[in-house]
């Protein structure tokens, strides 16, 4: 075993009977003289006509009192052996084609499966630097086509004992399983939480799965997935544990010469509710994904009965009658982001909200205290209402900022209902670019709901229900234009410890919002998305840097064409100011620091909407 730097010994080996091969105290240890199998004794009984052809196929398999350790090195080492294959000499375009690769992986594996399997005290274990996880069996049994065995699961953290059960019909290319716990703990799946800090739990787990050649680029999956009680924790998935009662999905998959596809035949139900996903990733010219939902009408309330526990919790107890239609539809090209298509629409079908749950959506329209946080830091609590000295009407202040901000953030915040595609478009292709989340796409409505209703953690379920937010308020019509325009001047993040327009305007130039002038007003809208960065927009008190005066040009352009000003007001236009407040004495260094949200975070030919 040269190839893997490996040492294969054995204490005894031979026949007993006429066929059945025996190897007892097996070892295999690597270059470091780590061990990787220790067996006290297995049995081999071979397939005799396949042997007699040169194939390898096994009749019974026996293993007793089995220990298998693996770690990252070693499965590397077998990765990069499997990747060492001759590579084509030919000069002619080569391709992985994914349905002879699926026939020949699933063949390989119903055809090793033997007709009799027997496993006693054996433990596989996996290490990752301080990271162990096992799967102990104490008693494994397969024999006609049906399997039952008791497994132990550990790592770091947790160990929990289940029940395995199922069938296994290597002729129909079939197989049933099942996942149950034995006490009263939910099944924790082992090595997830010490390497991620994440927590997969379940009372059982069931999944069903066959394959269908129907031809030799074509083959399709089907089957069943069931998981009751099942929960979810992860910092991505948002700071709640998300449970649900039941969950299934009935699939079908269809995997050709140069595609997968998740048929839309498919039927996902979490709990009560139920849709239908598509899916298809295609590499042909190019690597394509197209991602389809669609559900054309729906109870409304059987939506919000089916949330899952920790995942949308404003709405808890919230009672709604009417329905509702849902569609997107997203193609991703991974090679030319530019070509992204994104559609998106939730329609109103007489909804209505009998009852409020957790949270009233309404409270903008009075005053009301908001909770201010940073990175789910609580920083303080602001009472935006004229009870508050720092509270500033919207006809008080100045219509130069007020356009400035409009444009800069959100030029068609007064005619959209909330959401702005062509921007979550621009923001999917930037991010497709830069391999990461360089740039989010949220509208003023989005911001606004963020700051909120939500804190400001960067986690799918933040998104989901941010989303959900602002359809209800702006199809509702619960607050108007206005008044959430207002509301956003004043709370709005604009420097450190900063909230709120007349305090910013204190804050940078000693003045009322009110007084502010269009070259004042055209940087504040500019620090938005980096307000605790703004100190290193300067070179010197009042001399901004240079890459300021596209942005002051672009702006002020866009507000003559959308007669906002006149271009009278342009002509002593340029990217200097003078800071008379306290922010005079924060200048500082560049930094990288900064938000992600605002639509800012456009290209320079898209930042400002004609």
């Amino acid at each position: 075993m040269h190839a893997f730097n490996i040492e294969v010994s054995y204490t005894n080996a031979g026949f007993t009977g006429f066929k059945t091969i025996y190897i007892c105290g097996l070892k295999i240890l690597s270059d470091k003289g780590d061990t990787i199998v220790k067996a006290d004794s297995i049995f081999l009984n071979p397939r005799l006509l396949p042997l007699l052809v040169g194939k390898k196929r096994l009749k019974e398999l026996a293993i007793y009192n089995t220990d298998i350790h693996l770690n990252v090195n070693l499965l590397r080492l077998l990765k990069s052996h499997c990747e060492n294959v001759p590579k084509d000499t030919t000069g002619q375009p080569s391709f992985t084609n994914y349905a002879q690769l699926l026939n020949s992986l699933q063949n390989k594996f119903f055809t090793f499966i033997p007709t009799w399997v027997i496993i006693r005290n054996s433990e596989i274990v996996y290490r990752r630097d301080s990271i162990i996880s096992s799967v102990y069996c104490n008693n494994f049994n397969y024999q006609n086509n049906s399997f039952l065995g008791d497994l132990v699961l550990t790592d770091n953290h947790i160990q929990g004992r289940c029940v395995l059960e199922g069938l296994l019909d290597p002729s129909a290319r079939k197989m049933t399983a099942s996942l149950n716990h034995v006490d009263t703990s939910l099944v924790q799946l082992p090595y997830i939480n010490a390497r991620w800090k994440a927590f997969i739990g379940f009372d059982t787990l069931r999944f069903s799965i066959s394959f269908k050649k129907i031809n030799t680029n074509l083959t399709t999956i089907t089957g069943d997935a069931f998981a009751s009680h099942l929960a979810l924790q992860h910092k991505s998935l948002g700071p709640d544990e998300v449970t649900t009662q039941s969950g299934s999905i009935h699939y079908s998959i269809n995997v050709g010469n140069r595609y997968a596809e998740l048929d839309s035949s498919t039927i996902v139900r979490v709990n009560g509710f139920s849709f239908s996903p598509y899916a298809r990733f295609e590499n042909y010219n190019s690597r394509k994904l197209t991602f389809a939902f669609i559900r054309k009408e729906f109870d409304a309330q059987e939506l919000f009965e089916s949330l899952p526990s920790g995942l949308l919790s404003n709405f808890d107890g919230i009672e709604t009658k009417g329905r509702l239609a849902y569609h997107l539809k997203v193609t991703l090209n991974f090679d030319y982001p530019d070509s992204v298509l994104f559609d998106s629409k939730l329609e109103n079908k007489d909804f209505t909200i009998k009852k409020y749950g957790v949270t009233d959506f309404r409270i903008m329209n009075s005053s009301f205290v908001q909770s201010v946080y940073d990175k789910s830091r609580y920083v303080e609590s602001i009472l935006v209402g004229p009870e508050n000295p720092d509270f500033v009407a919207i006809q008080n202040i100045s219509p130069y900022l007020k356009f400035s901000i409009l444009t800069a953030e959100d030029g068609d915040f007064f005619y959209h209902r909330g959401f702005n595609q062509n921007a979550f478009r621009e923001s999917i292709t930037t991010n497709l670019k830069e391999h990461r989340f360089a740039r989010g796409g949220s509208t003023i409505s989005m911001q606004l709901v963020k700051n909120i209703f939500l804190r400001g953690d960067k986690t799918i379920s933040r998104k989901l229900e941010e989303a959900l937010i602002v359809w209800i308020i702006e199809n509702l019509h619960l607050v108007s234009k206005e008044r959430m325009f207002e509301v956003y001047l004043n709370i709005i993040e604009m420097g450190p410890g900063v909230y709120g327009i007349k305090r910013a305007s204190k804050f940078y130039f000693n003045k009322l919002p009110s007084d502010l002038n269009l070259n004042e007003s055209i940087y504040l809208s500019s620090i938005i998305p980096r307000p605790k960065a703004f100190r290193y927009t300067f070179i010197s008190n009042g001399v901004l840097r240079d890459y300021l005066t596209s942005y002051y040009k672009l702006l002020g352009g866009t507000m003559v064409r959308r007669n906002q000003i006149s271009p009278f007001d342009t002509i002593n236009l340029k990217p200097n100011i003078k800071l008379t407040g306290e922010a005079s004495m924060f200048l500082a260094q560049p930094d990288s620091s900064a938000h992600e949200d605002s639509l800012f975070y456009m290209d320079a030919k898209n930042l400002i909407p004609e």
